[in-house]
């Protein structure tokens, strides 16, 4: 399960996501994503990450790359985007 939370601090939207980033979740952020960027700048908060799979590391990577930045982000979630990224 992912828990998704949002809260605007000077003009950019949070986003802080509890839980795992898996499955239809993975889906669940794309769209959440998409429809805040519509409105302004968007920071993801992945602290209370517990396991990201395959397809949600990479929806990460691409959020990253479109200009999606993160504000806090557990040793976990860093060194697995770090490895995903190395194995692209």
């Amino acid at each position: 399960m992912l828990r998704l939370t949002q809260e605007q601090t000077n003009g950019i939207t949070t986003l802080r996501l509890d839980g795992k980033l898996q499955g239809p979740w993975v889906g669940m952020l794309r769209e959440e994503a998409e429809a805040v960027r519509l409105t302004g700048p968007l920071q993801l908060d992945l602290a209370q990450i517990r396991f990201v799979d395959h397809a949600g590391a990479e929806l990460l990577r691409e959020l990253l790359r479109s200009g999606v930045t993160i504000g806090k982000c557990s040793n976990f979630v860093r060194e697995l985007l770090r490895m995903e990224g190395q194995a692209s």
